[in-house]
């Protein structure tokens, strides 16, 4: 003789062990930085340009929040900038409407700060190349070493190499703006 449970019963069972697994399953949040040094920096970025920021823009995009960056510009060291005066490109994170996303890694941005990156997928929607890596702070008015690595952000996170080594940790060697430039000429 079977049993069988009310129809109540077995629908409070199905939604209680749905819940269980849906608690068990976190999703990974990892942020996977590969080391990228001065060089290798200049050499992968299809566009090196400096100047101020002058608007930063956070909006939703597909479920996560996407910041695009509005740059002045002052000095283009790689590649030709889409407008002569200004570079628009985005990073992950920001805040829409009182929420906030923060992505470990990437790189940030304030108006009124000046700044050097390095920019990579020109072609669909640009983005800074290594994450915080491809972000320098940029003091025209020091005496020789006026750009700085914007390090903030990967202060936590453990760098790896491209064969998935760990990497020391980042750390900011400050160059002057005509370093850069040499740099930037010598890289294939």
């Amino acid at each position: 003789m079977r049993t069988h449970l009310p129809r109540a019963a077995v629908l409070a069972l199905a939604v209680a062990t749905g819940g269980l697994c849906a608690s068990l399953a976190t999703p990974a949040a990892a942020t996977a930085v590969v080391g990228m040094d001065l060089n290798s920096l200049s050499r992968e970025a299809e566009l090196i340009v400096g100047g101020r920021v002058v608007a930063v823009e956070s909006a939703w995009d597909k479920g996560r929040i996407r910041t695009r960056v509005t740059l002045a510009t002052e000095a283009v060291l790689k590649g030709k900038p889409a407008e002569a005066d200004r570079v628009t490109f985005s990073v992950l994170g920001g805040e829409v409407g009182g929420i906030g996303q923060r992505v470990p890694g990437e790189a940030t941005f304030v108006v009124g700060e000046r700044v050097v990156v390095f920019l990579t997928d020109l072609a669909v929607r640009a983005t800074v190349l290594g994450m915080a890596q491809g972000k320098w702070r940029w003091n025209p008015d020091a005496k020789g070493a006026e750009l700085t690595p914007d390090l903030d952000a990967l202060g936590h996170l453990e760098r790896m190499g491209p064969d998935a080594r760990p990497l020391p940790p980042v750390v900011g060697t400050p160059v002057g703006l005509e370093a850069l430039r040499a740099t930037v000429r010598g890289a294939p």
